[in-house]
């Protein structure tokens, strides 16, 4: 691969993580504060829901049937939905 296409693809690379990087924060936020809300009106319903589903695909994920890139791949999505969830009031 030429140094000039090998650039181009490392900008296009830092593009996209740049993008990747506002989408994610910008989520945090709105997953934030609206958690927030619901948990303040709802006696922390939010982060109990989300805390439930995590838990049950989690549970599922044992008797899925697929292979390990794939389950690793939910586990760190899970993983990562749990962090970003808001602390119970």
């Amino acid at each position: 691969m030429s140094e000039e296409v090998l650039s181009k693809r490392i900008d296009q690379l830092e593009r996209v993580n740049r993008e990747l990087l506002v989408q994610v924060s910008a989520m945090r936020i709105l997953f934030g504060s609206a958690g927030n809300t619901l948990n303040a009106q709802f006696e922390n319903s939010f982060t109990l829901g989300v805390q439930g589903f995590v838990e049950r695909e989690k549970a599922a994920l044992g008797a899925a049937e697929l292979d390990d890139a794939s389950k690793k791949f939910r586990l760190d999505v899970l993983d990562c939905v749990a962090s970003l969830l808001p602390t119970t009031l």
